[in-house]
């Protein structure tokens, strides 16, 4: 286990920095080819196929990953009943939402986009065929084999969408790219799979799965609930512009603070359903991969806030300049979340208890509804500061729903954020004061790189955290913990 640990991190850890790093490109070229209220249409069109996407996958790929299986058998018959229950639900969905186009249209505000809705959907059935694939290459530690794939799927935009943004100028360049991304990473996956669909089905199997599984897909609804309340609200509130603001802030700052979230989630996930049964080993395999996350994850995320109005026109360009407050403030409050709520959800799901954290994402999706729509009527910027403020609030949340239910401290959560936010946070102080002496894009890179340098030297100059950085003791000890695990 340790091994498959230390060598999954490492494959994880490629593909995610090398995908990440393209889609970014990608995207600092297109955020300026393309107009926000082009990526407002297409942030609507989105929130109807991932909501198709939540009832075809049911969660199964899930189940897939944290069962323990009772021989070979069982889990290849729970593969293929997974994989056909996908497919025809996919496609029946696909149908659904192609015969209901015009009324859905109206509905998400998107009115005579009818067409182009139908076209993006034909994502539900491609993404609902590679879900099963991926989940049985993660299940298996697969992770070396997926760093192709990955990096291929996510060029096909370079080669797609650019030229044809250049070409069309429209939503329609969003929506080729996409789909032939998918495409693409589906036909690699099932190519480069050993497990291969075959005619086999059980019903049973269907029902033991959709015991688990229900509660996953009502968990992942209240996820998508809480990730697209916002575009939704802001459609009727507002036009294309701030929704195509409000989402692209959001998403553009998730990539790159998510690369250091889906290098470890992945390989977290699979380590703590391996070690379920085990309370002792599961946190302390959490505790450790929360305390070493945060001290990436947090310096950057004020990093982020402090120079907001910067890593806006970097990342967007000079006519996103709304959505700076936004930006900044999601990338501090993100930062946070991922090291908390987000692996708090991993651990209830790798314990069998996915009902824990749907309840916490129903209050999270609640208060989110709630602030957005009172907000949304007074301004842009009331709407965005609500929407941060509630992302802090759901961090907190998720921390006493794992000290009530799962017995993980909040003093020992505490303990594993407290250098990394002292060390943030006295960073941060200096990054305002430099923002404070001047402005430009020459002083603002200095600035940066001087926090850089300063954060280093805190850790250095604090004895714990030098300790940990020149020994690597408490990595030693979690690879130790581990090879005393027996792998099931």
């Amino acid at each position: 286990m340790d091994s498959k640990i230390v060598q999954s991190t490492k494959w994880s850890g490629i593909t995610e920095i090398l995908s990440k790093l393209i889609l970014p490109v990608i995207n600092l070229f297109l955020a300026r080819i393309l107009s926000p209220e082009v990526f407002g249409v297409v942030a609507t069109f989105t929130m109807v196929t991932s909501f198709a996407e939540i009832f075809t996958d049911a969660g199964f790929s899930k189940y897939l990953i944290q069962h323990e299986f009772q021989d070979e058998e069982d889990q290849e018959l729970s593969t293929q009943t997974a994989f056909w229950t996908n497919l025809v639900f996919s496609c029946i969905i696909w149908g659904i939402v192609f015969l209901l186009r015009y009324p859905i249209a109206s509905l998400v505000g998107s009115k005579g986009y009818e067409t182009e809705i139908a076209v993006m959907s034909l994502t539900i059935p491609v993404v609902s065929f590679a879900s099963i694939q991926l989940a049985l290459y993660r299940r298996n530690f697969r992770f070396k084999q997926l760093l192709p794939i990955r990096i291929i799927a996510c060029s096909v935009p370079l080669v797609v969408t650019l030229p044809l943004a250049v070409i069309l100028r429209n939503c329609w360049a969003l929506i080729i790219g996409t789909l032939a991304k998918e495409v693409v990473n589906f036909v690699l996956l099932t190519v480069k799979s050993a497990w291969k669909p075959k005619l086999k089905y059980s019903f049973r199997k269907l029902k033991s799965m959709l015991s688990f599984s229900l509660i996953m897909m009502a968990d992942t609804f209240v996820i998508w609930l809480t990730s697209y309340a916002g575009t939704f609200i802001i459609s009727k509130a507002l036009n294309d512009f701030y929704i195509g603001i409000y989402k692209t802030a959001i998403s553009t700052i998730s990539v790159y603070l998510n690369i250091i979230y889906t290098i470890t989630a992945p390989v977290l996930f699979a380590a703590l359903s391996r070690t379920q049964d085990n309370d002792i080993e599961c946190k302390y395999i959490y505790g450790q991969f929360q305390h070493f996350v945060s001290f990436l994850l947090l310096p950057l995320g004020v990093g982020i806030f402090v120079f907001r109005d910067f890593v806006t026109g970097v990342l967007l360009g000079e006519q996103w300049g709304e959505a700076s407050l936004l930006l900044g403030g999601m990338g501090c409050a993100l930062s946070v979340t991922i090291v908390t709520a987000q692996y708090n959800s991993d651990y209830f799901r790798a314990k069998g208890k996915p009902y824990f954290s749907l309840g916490i994402q129903v209050l999270y999706a609640i208060l989110m509804i709630v602030a957005l729509s009172v907000f949304a009527t007074h301004s842009f910027e009331a709407l965005c500061i609500a929407r941060i403020t509630v992302t802090f609030v759901y961090a907190l949340i998720s921390c006493i729903a794992m000290n009530v239910f799962m017995k993980v401290s909040i003093v020992g959560i505490a303990n594993n954020l407290f250098w990394p936010s002292i060390s943030s946070a006295l960073m941060g102080f200096l990054g305002w004061s430099l923002c404070n002496l001047r402005d430009g894009v020459l002083w603002n890179v200095l600035s940066i790189l001087i926090c850089i340098v300063f954060y280093g030297i805190e850790l250095l100059v604090i004895p714990y955290t030098r300790k940990e950085l020149l020994s690597l003791s408490q990595i030693k000890r979690l690879i130790k913990r581990l090879k005393a695990i027996p792998h099931k």
